[in-house]
């Protein structure tokens, strides 16, 4: 009984480092899980296969699309690729943060397979430059 009980247990730690950040970011091509800010917002990460991290960030108003060479806390070491407003921002407002954070959901979503899987910053900017400005999400 106690050889099953390890046997469950190092199962399910392997499970856990494999939804990990850390065990996510270490590999490309692999989104985070997505996280909530106590602010109200939401982000989701991917290392692309050049190295660079994709962030994708979601805010009441916008959502936005950064790189960065390294996972470092230094917002300069960010770099904005692409701004999009969201079509219904003013109504996001007054949303209960649930409400809001399951839109941001929808909105992370929508977004991670508008870029698909790209392989380097130049390819991701391509494919940004193709999207539209605005984004909108039927909640």
């Amino acid at each position: 009984m106690l050889n099953w009980f390890r046997t469950l247990f190092g199962n399910v730690q392997g499970i856990a480092h494999l939804n990990s950040d850390d065990f996510r970011l270490s590999n490309a091509n692999m989104w985070t899980e997505p996280h909530h800010t106590k602010d109200g917002g939401s982000f989701q990460r991917m290392r692309l296969e050049d190295g660079n991290i994709v962030f994708l960030s979601v805010s009441i108003m916008t959502v936005k699309v950064f790189v960065t060479p390294l996972e470092v806390s230094d917002l300069t070491q960010f770099r904005e690729l692409k701004e999009f407003e969201l079509a219904n921002r003013l109504s996001r407002i007054e949303l209960a943060p649930k409400k809001r954070y399951a839109e941001d959901l929808l909105l992370l979503s929508h977004l991670r397979r508008a870029i698909g899987w790209p392989m380097s910053v130049d390819e991701l900017s391509n494919v940004l430059h193709g999207i539209d400005h605005t984004l909108q999400v039927d909640a």
